[in-house]
């Protein structure tokens, strides 16, 4: 089943290169959505797709950017299917 997954990354996540990660990853494995910094130091990233494989790119992502992650939100939604490919956003 698809889904579209809102997440919130806080911690030292600006500046690490977790952006340019998450979209090579999305890519990897055919998610959809975008990932942006937001002005408090937070990242905001939505992905759409199956929920296995959110998962999988959700679990890569964590493994390659734990490091930098203090916290995290996720809440998860419909899919909109506004999405064509995953972007980085400013």
């Amino acid at each position: 089943m698809e889904e579209s997954r809102l997440l919130r990354f806080y911690g030292s996540v600006q500046g690490v290169g977790f952006r340019w990660t998450a979209r090579g990853l999305a890519d990897t494995h055919g998610v959809t959505g975008y990932v942006c910094n937001l002005p408090d130091g937070s990242l905001e990233l939505l992905a759409e797709g199956e929920a296995g494989i959110l998962d999988a790119f959700l679990a890569e992502l964590q493994a390659e950017m734990g490091s930098y992650i203090a916290r995290q939100t996720c809440s998860t939604y419909q899919p909109t299917k506004a999405y064509d490919s995953f972007s980085i956003t400013h």
